[in-house]
């Protein structure tokens, strides 16, 4: 059996125990969002037979089993894991790509029937938002990856590739990483005390609100993911592993996209 099938298998197992832990303490505990990773305040759970060491023994197999699965790359452990990072975002990112066009979709329909009848919902008015809101922040991730976000290059364009990969990669340590640590740190009681008390929005009919607060750790925690993908591509990029991406062309952007796609 190859190294990365024996990584691939890890993974799955991984998957399995920690979706079971999942299943597990909704059963015995829903309501206790803390009971999934310690015993703190928990005896409902572990009376019921629960441990949170079903949870972290899942989330340790994941972990060895992308390790194990990275180190079988041709590219290398580290430029493996940057790799599955890369491919992990890319997927999210264009999955919840959609979410922008349903919100597009629930807004036409939404104004539609309004105009049409003058019937409106608070909930489909709050769902649009719902869904951008997830679409930015889990695509925030995807986003860094392609390079994206927002850069101000009136002096970084002026400076030789090698000086841009070093200011990336010292602007990734000193300001992205610990900006989405903080971030985890403290969104993390936030969530967890609205998916306690099941908040909903104070509008009439409105939505519950902890799916979408929910999103913002999730964004926090993808976008430290791809922190560390970046980090590692720099490194690579310096010490001249893998071709620099400052020495590409610019990548298409929309209409030009979409145009180069097709043809």
């Amino acid at each position: 059996m190859t190294t990365a099938r024996i990584g691939n298998l890890l993974l799955i197992l991984g998957l399995v125990v920690f979706v079971g832990a999942m299943v597990w303490w909704w059963a015995v505990a829903g309501l206790l969002p803390e009971c999934i990773y310690t015993l703190g305040q928990c005896g409902v759970a572990s009376s019921r037979g629960y441990t949170p060491w079903l949870f972290w023994a899942g989330v340790a197999l994941i972990i060895v089993g992308e390790l194990v699965r990275a180190a079988a790359s041709p590219r290398g452990l580290f430029l493996g894991v940057s790799d599955d990072i890369d491919t992990l975002n890319t997927f999210l990112g264009r999955a919840v790509a959609y979410f922008i066009l349903a919100s597009i979709l629930i807004s036409a329909v939404n104004a539609t029937i309004r105009k049409l009848f003058s019937i409106s919902s608070n909930w489909a008015l709050e769902l649009q938002w719902h869904l951008f809101g997830a679409a930015i922040l889990i695509g925030a991730s995807w986003t860094l990856l392609r390079g994206e976000h927002v850069r101000i290059d009136i002096f970084i364009n002026q400076l030789p590739p090698r000086w841009r990969n070093i200011i990336d990669l010292v602007g990734h340590f000193v300001v992205l990483m610990p900006f989405t640590l903080l971030g985890m740190y403290e969104t993390l009681p936030w969530v967890e005390t609205s998916y306690k008390q099941q908040e909903y929005s104070s509008n009439f009919g409105g939505l519950i609100l902890w799916p979408v607060k929910a999103s913002i750790l999730l964004g926090f925690f993808l976008l430290f993911l791809q922190g560390i993908s970046e980090i590692i591509k720099r490194v690579a990029t310096l010490r001249g592993l893998i071709p620099d991406p400052h020495a590409r062309g610019p990548e298409p952007h929309g209409g030009d996209a979409m145009i180069e796609g097709a043809v």
